[in-house]
This record gives C-alpha cells, structure tokens and sequence, in this order.
C-alpha cells in the first residue's frame, strides 16, 4: 500500500491503525513509525501479509489520520482456505464370514475436498482379524493437494465366531479427524453327520437279498437334512 502526497506541501500523518491478526505488517515497510512526514509528491510503502488461522473471510480496516481535512482507510481483506478431510465410505461392513478363510477386498478412499493442501498425519493400523492389505495411501505423513485423493483396502479373516469390530482413526493437520469403521461377523464352518439306517428290520442278510437302507445327511447347525432311500441287492 502506498502513502503519497499529492499537495504542494508538507503532509503529516498523525496515526495509523496497527493491523491485527490474521493480517500483520511485513517486511518491505518504508513509511516508519507515526508521526511521518511526507514533502510535496513525497510517498512511502506500507507491507502486509495474511496469514489465517481459519477457513473462510476476514476483513479489517486501518485508519490514516492527517493534518489535513478528513482520514483515509486502507481496507484488507483475505480468504482463509484449509484441507477438508473427505472418507468414502466411513463404515465397511465385511458381513458373515466362515472362521479361518479371508474375505473379499473392500476398499475405502481418502479425499481432499478443500481448498489447501491436507496432510494426513496419522493414520491407525487394523488389527486383526482386520488388515489392510493393499491401496495407493502412503505411509504417514501423506499428502493431498486440493481435489486429490488415495486409496486403503481392508479385508477380514476371523479366527472366532461372532462379531468383530473396530474404528480406525485419521488424523489431519485440520481442525478435526476422520474415522474409518470396520465390522464383520465370524461365522462357524459348514459340517454335515451321515447316518445309514437299515429299513427291512433285519440285523443281517444273505448274499443276493435285496437291502434297502436310509442315508441322512444333516448340518448340526440347523435342522434342515436330507434323506435319500437306497434299494440295492447285494453280490
């Protein structure tokens, strides 16, 4: 900004307000410390730098006092901008999974929706039966410039039944963090009993008689079971 006398004679500038955070004065000044004097077409440079702590606008206005009729102002103004952390999705449920086998890969993306570079600082390992076991996203600290993004991919390997759960936290270089929420659930493996049942009500036969017995097959995890009747002769 700069202070110029126009007239055609000394000019004195009385006051002027200091500027406040977000904005400061910077190096590059030339008008020093009031009262300043300026001769005729004399002029000298005022600095300024912004420097936000948060998102969004900020104004302030400096008063110029002079030993002239009336005050000048000198209006600042700046846009705070900031990284905004965007997670899709923020949950993954993996559902039943069979004890002991891996499920398919699920994958999570890492965003930033805002307009400053975001800096992933910290990021929380899964631990099992969770892990990750893939994606483009770094080791911490990771980097995002405005608009970019990365990828993490998790999978789930219970070792019980049940259901297991865990969040993971993101952290950034904004105001707040970002979690990620696993879940699935254990489920026991498949089993079947056999059983062969004889049906003619005799406990032995003779070579060439004709036998028929019962096969069942059933899932001791529920009641459903097949049977299948078998008429054969023997040799």
């Amino acid at each position: 900004v700069t202070l110029k006398n126009d007239g055609n004679a000394s000019l004195n500038v009385t006051a002027l307000t200091a500027a406040a955070a977000p904005f400061a004065s910077a190096t590059g000044t030339t008008c020093g410390a009031t009262p300043i004097t300026l001769a005729a077409n004399a002029s000298c440079t005022l600095a300024y730098v912004f420097t936000p702590t948060v998102a969004g606008p900020a104004s302030q206005t400096l008063t110029v006092t002079a030993n002239v009729p009336g005050s000048g102002t000198i209006a600042l103004s700046g846009m705070g901008l900031q990284g905004e952390l965007d997670i899709s999705p923020a949950s993954v449920d993996f559902g039943n999974q069979t004890v002991g086998t891996t499920s398919g890969a699920q994958t999570v993306m890492v965003k930033n929706g805002g307009g400053a570079t975001l800096n992933v600082t910290a990021l929380t390992a899964p631990a099992a039966p969770f892990a990750r076991t893939g994606g483009t996203c770094t080791a911490t600290p990771i980097t995002l410039t405005p608009g970019a993004w990365c990828s993490l991919v998790y999978t789930f390997m219970p070792s019980a039944t049940g259901v297991a759960t865990q969040t993971l936290t993101v952290a950034t270089n904004v105001p707040s963090s970002g979690t990620i929420a696993l879940s699935g659930n254990g489920t026991a493996p498949l089993t079947a009993d056999v059983a062969v049942t004889l049906s003619h009500g005799h406990d032995y036969v003779q070579y060439g008689d004709t036998v028929d017995y019962v096969i069942t097959v059933k899932n001791p995890a529920g009641p459903a079971a097949a049977s299948v009747n078998v008429h054969d002769a023997l040799p």
